[in-house]
């Protein structure tokens, strides 16, 4: 068998970082999980606020700490997508692949933060206090969005897997 490429690692490593989130999301919500998404899993993880919701309603007692986890969350499925599109484009060349990744997680973090920055005036109130930063009524929306992201790092090393670059039980 090849030995494991550098973007089939990272590949992996986005896909354990889906999979935990995932995992994370079913034990704190069960079954609601499938219509909450990654980004709700976010909120709950970086909040210790399990029991929140998705929608209109507030999800955590600290919207600096939401704003942070939907900011990096969304840098993070946009490294996870952008990585399959690096694979394909950057066959022979896996360091300018790094850069193309390490590019667009940068870009996602700071694009998120720019639509937080101009959803500021929320309705959403926490403790008679404004949401900080990305309305809690839109993440309902992004966790549509980033349910079909987050799975591009999966696509990725099936991507690998028929390259024959890494194989698991002879497959």
């Amino acid at each position: 068998m090849p030995s494991m490429g550098l973007m089939t690692t990272l590949s992996l490593v986005e896909s354990g970082l889906a999979l935990m989130l995932w995992v994370v999301a079913f034990s704190t919500r069960g079954w609601s999980v499938w219509s909450a998404g990654p980004i709700d899993v976010s909120i709950g993880l970086f909040t210790y606020d399990a029991a929140g919701t998705v929608g209109d309603n507030p999800t955590s007692e600290n919207p600096f700490l939401t704003t942070i986890a939907l900011e990096t969350n969304g840098g993070v499925l946009m490294f996870a997508a952008v990585g399959l599109l690096a694979m394909s484009v950057f066959k022979k060349n896996k360091l300018s692949s790094v850069v193309f990744m390490c590019a667009a997680f940068l870009s996602g973090i700071f694009i998120f933060a720019a639509i937080g920055y101009y959803k500021v005036n929320s309705s959403a109130t926490i403790n008679n206090q404004k949401v900080t930063g990305l309305s809690i009524g839109y993440s309902w929306y992004l966790a549509m969005i980033s349910g079909v992201l987050i799975w591009s790092a999966p696509g990725a090393l099936f991507a690998a897997m028929r390259r024959g670059e890494i194989s698991f039980g002879g497959y």
